[in-house]
């Protein structure tokens, strides 16, 4: 049997966890911004730190007609965050096959997730440049700094060249809207980079925790909301309940053994900031005839 103290600490972690998965991300707004990628967040008890410092990331948004703002549902892609049995993704591909009506397969492709990665980043001309940034970005962007970490070594190093570290700032440019988002990604020259105080590390974002997002009780509205899409109703007895295991038959299978069923009731969720989906170019990072001195000049203004 588990200690008082034991009890009381996987208490506190869980509501740590939530607290976390609350959190708001940050996203690369249009324009050039210069950031300052942190090192990992995971410190194991002889404080050697993890070098790795990104989760894989990503959210399911069901929408259930076209052109609507808030969500059915919202609930983390269990395959491309943890790569576990996403239900959501089972789901989606069992009842494309119920509908050949366009507008519904659109809307289920809507609903697929799209592959992100979760940072603790310094916004260096923001307006809180040692405030630490839950940064969330598109695989353009996490490929730009594994290609920059290929030839300058560990960026996240709190201190610059000019401290005799390895630590470098990084200009991110995004143009384009939709489908034609692009994303450059460029290192700042050495000498132009900045160090940061250690103490910022003490505000780092726990990923794990931020990641900790499973809800049984959204997963199944979302699965039903997936459902409605294409006139199918879930079995009563199917429905997971909120701490339960999972049942013997997925809910994505039974949503398709009950497509002949109509008049599905749903419940609703609550209100979520809007989705932008940002697909980007394949084109490859180029920084050759970036004037980095008038760059900086203009962005400090």
């Amino acid at each position: 049997m588990p200690t008082l103290q034991e009890i009381v600490a996987a208490k506190q972690k869980l509501i740590e966890s939530k607290n976390a998965s609350n959190t708001k991300t940050t996203k690369i707004l249009p324009g050039k911004s210069v950031w300052r990628i942190l090192p990992g967040w995971r410190v194991d008890s002889a404080g050697v730190r993890d070098p790795e410092f990104w989760h894989d990331y990503s959210q399911h948004w069901i929408k259930t007609t076209p052109g609507q703002k808030k969500p059915d549902a919202v609930h983390l892609c269990m395959d491309k965050t943890h790569g576990e049995v996403c239900q959501i993704c089972m789901a989606l591909d069992q009842i494309k096959m119920q509908t050949t009506d366009p507008d519904e397969l659109e809307l289920l492709k809507q609903c697929r997730s799209q592959q992100r990665y979760l940072l603790n980043a310094l916004h260096v001309n923001g307006p809180n440049p040692e405030k630490v940034e839950l940064l969330e970005v598109p695989f353009k962007v996490v490929d730009g700094i594994w290609k920059i970490i290929g030839s300058y070594g560990d960026i996240t190093d709190p201190q610059s060249d000019s401290q005799g570290g390895t630590g470098l700032d990084l200009i991110i440019e995004r143009t384009g809207m939709g489908f034609d988002t692009r994303y450059d990604v460029m290192p700042c020259p050495p000498n132009k980079s900045r160090a940061y105080s250690p103490s910022v590390l003490d505000g780092l974002h726990d990923l794990d925790n931020v990641t900790a997002q499973f809800d049984s009780m959204q997963e199944t509205l979302a699965i039903q909301a997936l459902g409605k899409i294409v006139g199918i109703m879930p079995p009563d007895d199917n429905t997971r309940a909120i701490g339960s295991a999972a049942p013997t038959t997925s809910i994505a299978a039974a949503l398709t053994e009950a497509s002949s069923s109509d008049d599905a009731s749903f419940e609703d969720v609550l209100s979520s900031d809007d989705f932008t989906d940002e697909s980007v170019s394949d084109e490859e990072v180029n920084d050759e005839d970036t004037n980095f001195d008038e760059l900086f000049k203009e962005m400090r203004q």
